[in-house]
């Protein structure tokens, strides 16, 4: 009777599922990163990524994108599939996959440096292409994901929006409209903070167990509290995990609004010459 009543009022650990489609372009484009990655173990390119693809003159990034070939195929393979990020309820995996995420921000400094080539080249149709597809594949890697995944996809997106707003001045209209009808179309997948946040919390409460999330969550806002103390305001509230991913997607909202307003006007100064 005893054992009976330990498994009925028994609390077990909460059982998560992360779905993830087979196959996965995830898998594609985190074996790019790897590629991406494998170039700079050449030292040349290592010089190159560390002074800036703004400072890069053709004949090097021809010699980055030459070495990365294999790179770029598996990103366009990766982002003609579905992609979510494979969560799994380890303590294994957090450390693992911030390698990962590491590597997935250095391909987008590859796939910007493609655009860069081709507008220097003149290539402006190749460029948009070049940087949309960078900002698609932006997107996709924190598609599933928990903060750290959303974060980190936000920060490649800013990469490739500064790209795009380089790009914007020399765009044709029909070029505008395009770019502004991809755009609104990965926005429209983007999830929400409160979504990406529901998610965390989940695979914490699947990975650590109630016991060790409420000791991180006490430490975290004792931690804030006595910065509070010490500032005399309420702004160390802004570090909590929940409140910095709404913070990151307001002002990607407003970077993307003003790339949208400078392709409108683009296009109708453009428009209104030719016409």
């Amino acid at each position: 009777m005893l054992a009976l009543l330990a498994v009925l009022f028994s609390k077990p650990r909460p059982r998560f599922s992360f779905p993830v489609p087979v196959p996965s372009g995830y898998g594609d484009v985190v074996g790019a990163s790897g590629a991406a990655t494998g170039t700079l173990d050449d030292r040349e390119i290592r010089r190159l990524y560390n002074a800036g693809i703004n400072n890069a003159s053709q004949e090097e990034l021809r010699t980055w994108m030459f070495q990365g070939a294999d790179a770029i195929t598996l990103v366009e393979r990766g982002l003609a599939r579905d992609c979510r990020v494979p969560i799994e309820t380890t303590q294994q995996f957090a450390a693992h996959h911030s390698q990962t995420l590491g590597e997935l921000k250095l391909l987008t400094h590859f796939l910007n440096a493609r655009a860069a080539l081709a507008a220097m080249e003149g290539r402006t149709n190749e460029a948009l292409f070049a940087s949309l597809q960078a900002y698609d594949f932006a997107g996709k890697i924190g598609e599933g994901g928990v903060a750290v995944d959303s974060l980190v996809s936000s920060a490649c997106q800013a990469l490739v929006l500064r790209q795009l707003t380089n790009l914007a001045p020399h765009l044709t209209p029909e070029q505008c409209s395009e770019a502004i009808k991809i755009i609104d179309q990965i926005e429209a997948r983007t999830e929400t903070p409160g979504v990406v946040w529901h998610r965390t919390s989940d695979w914490q409460k699947a990975t650590f167990g109630a016991g060790l999330r409420n000791q991180e969550k006490r430490r975290v806002w004792l931690g804030i509290m006595a910065d509070m103390w010490k500032t005399r305001s309420l702004a160390p509230l802004n570090s909590l995990p929940q409140r910095r991913l709404e913070a990151v997607r307001k002002k990607h909202l407003k970077d993307v609004n003003d790339l949208r307003r400078r392709l409108r006007e683009q296009h109708d100064v453009v428009a209104g010459v030719t016409e």
